[in-house]
């Protein structure tokens, strides 16, 4: 994951009596650390402490009582409460080019939000090459005021050479759909290309995350509801039925077991959608034929057809 910046990450999802145990106190020379930050310690288990919380190497690294420890520099926070940064994984910054990554990065940070994974889908020209890529992080070194990872993409077609290059100059992942929003910027990449491109993604040791409509429903509906003259907010979800997420998403999640690929849905609204996702993680029952049934049974198909 491309990650610029150095704030503090967090031992999330420990409880305080294991987040004790398990930081490594990693002291700088003399016994002191970057950063002591001196406050009331929200803890992974909900509880408050008062206590010293060491930083080294932009790490949270130490947990400690009142005064305990020394840094090079130290914050006191008096009684306000010190928590871990938050990650806001799916961010848009120039989609919209008026808002850009200096004033999204800003926006963020006033809510806790200390690193953004920002999307692709860039106006005029999305992220499908390594040098669209390079522009941006040299931008977001420029421009942002917290830790930014990005996301790239695929071109619509004949995009699957780049996907390699990208991962190693720091992609952390591939964003699609299989809704068209925009021809170049936002284009639905076919099932073919997305097959192809997920089985490379998977040997490549990436990811890809999947905004998931069916693209024809939509577009039928929505053609249908312009037709009787519709153009109120809620005629956006009457051209949305539930059907039009919910078999994307199967779509994706049999791509993924297909080909292997660690895959993301995003911005799913449905209980179905997250119950065919949780059934696509069960590990598979053993199969009901063997390959050699399979052949038995296709000999009988063919001798009485």
């Amino acid at each position: 994951m491309w990650l610029l910046g150095r704030n503090a990450r967090s031992t999330a999802g420990q409880s305080s009596h294991d987040v004790k145990k398990s930081v490594r106190l990693r002291a700088m020379p003399r016994g002191r650390f970057e950063l002591v930050v001196s406050g009331s310690l929200v803890l992974p288990d909900g509880r408050l402490m008062d206590g010293d919380l060491g930083v080294d190497e932009g790490r949270i690294a130490a947990i400690a009582e009142p005064g305990a420890l020394t840094g090079d520099e130290r914050i006191e926070a008096g009684r306000h409460l010190v928590l871990p940064g938050v990650v806001d994984a799916h961010v848009h910054t120039r989609s919209e080019p008026a808002e850009g990554l200096t004033r999204a990065t800003t926006a963020a940070a006033a809510g806790g939000v200390t690193t953004i994974v920002d999307m692709p889908y860039d106006d005029p020209t999305p992220i499908t090459n390594v040098g669209a890529f390079i522009q941006k992080t040299e931008a977001v070194c420029r421009e942002a005021i917290t830790d930014v990872a990005l996301w790239a993409t695929i071109a619509k077609t004949g995009g699957l050479d780049e996907i390699e290059e990208l991962v190693s100059a720091g992609a952390c992942g591939f964003k699609v759909s299989t809704f068209e929003t925009h021809p170049v910027r936002f284009p639905r990449i076919p099932d073919g290309e997305l097959y192809l491109a997920m089985q490379r993604i998977h040997a490549a040791g990436s990811l890809i995350a999947f905004h998931a409509e069916n693209d024809d429903i939509v577009r039928r509906l929505g053609a249908r509801l312009a037709a009787d003259g519709r153009s109120d907010a809620s005629a956006h979800a009457a051209g949305r039925p539930p059907v039009t997420e919910t078999e994307a998403v199967g779509r994706a999640l049999e791509l993924a077991l297909a080909t292997g690929a660690r895959t993301h849905i995003v911005h799913a609204t449905l209980q179905r959608s997250f119950e065919r996702a949780a059934t696509a993680r069960t590990p598979p029952r053993r199969p009901a034929c063997t390959t050699s049934s399979w052949t038995r049974a296709s000999s009988c198909v063919r001798a009485f057809a």
